[in-house]
């Protein structure tokens, strides 16, 4: 893969003894505003804590969607080192990339977590991925990955089959 170190990673699935793991790593995503190279860091740093201050869960809502059959959460480790995390939701033979973060950017880890979330996708035999992107540098990703925006309740979306 293009501009990715070989080292070894591996994709461990979230416990419910992971809660303390799954806080301190949440922590630490930093969302993809603007076009790499471009944007102003002090406003999206600003920005990314008030999302992660807001979109952290509690204990007992992470153990209802750990054990939940139709949520699967998992972190990207390299070593010892968690470099990433997704949270796929399923229903009926859609699945929605509930989250998708990378802790470094632009290093090759959000390919190799997408190429690992869709694996477990298409092991549920899914026949569409569907996504929420606010973020214009994540958009960039999606649409390299072959994501189309579509508009539901006027907010845009990303969805693309799955080959």
């Amino acid at each position: 893969m293009k501009g990715v170190r070989k080292m070894d990673y591996c994709i461990c699935q979230l416990t419910s003894d992971d809660y303390r793991n799954f806080r301190k790593a949440y922590s630490r995503i930093i969302y993809s505003f603007s076009e790499k190279g471009k944007g102003n860091p002090a406003a999206e740093k600003l920005a990314c804590q008030i999302a992660t201050a807001t979109n952290t869960r509690g204990r007992g809502e992470f153990l209802n969607d750990v054990e939940n059959p139709n949520r699967e959460m998992y972190f990207l480790k390299v070593g010892d080192e968690i470099q990433g995390y997704f949270e796929l939701i399923f229903r009926d033979k859609v699945c929605d990339i509930y989250e998708f973060a990378v802790f470094e950017h632009h290093k090759g880890w959000g390919s190799i977590l997408y190429e690992e979330a869709l694996k477990r996708i298409k092991a549920r035999e899914c026949v569409r991925i569907e996504l929420w992107c606010p973020y214009t540098g994540a958009q960039i990703f999606w649409k390299k990955k072959g994501f189309k925006p579509f508009y539901r309740n006027q907010m845009e979306f990303f969805r693309c089959k799955v080959r």
